[in-house]
């Protein structure tokens, strides 16, 4: 059993290292060519980051706000309504108490 993991190991390392080499063999760009590339395509990764993150931001922040007036919209009906319902209890009450004297 131990064999069969083992010659298994033996080869992936072997094609690991066929890979490596003929990766280095054929490789487009010389070393310093290749690490610029590198260095090119992070900032660029970099510059979309940051630009993805700004959106990111205003859009956060767009919905704030409208979840802001959403709010308050929300409790200035409330209030309407509070007030309505109170005036229209104050008028049951007054017209309670006036038809119960005009009973007696």
């Amino acid at each position: 059993m131990a064999d069969k993991y083992v010659g298994g190991l033996y080869c992936f390392l072997g094609g690991l290292g066929m890979g490596l080499a003929s990766g280095i063999l054929f490789a487009p760009y010389s070393g310093a060519g290749t690490r610029d590339r590198f260095r090119r395509k992070a900032g660029e990764a970099r510059d979309l980051m940051n630009t993805k993150a700004g959106e990111g931001r205003k859009f956060v922040k767009r919905q704030a706000a409208r979840l802001v007036d959403q709010t308050n919209e929300f409790v200035e009906h409330s209030k309407r309504v509070v007030n309505e319902q109170k005036q229209r209890v104050a008028s049951a009450v007054q017209a309670g108490t006036t038809a119960y004297r005009n009973g007696l």
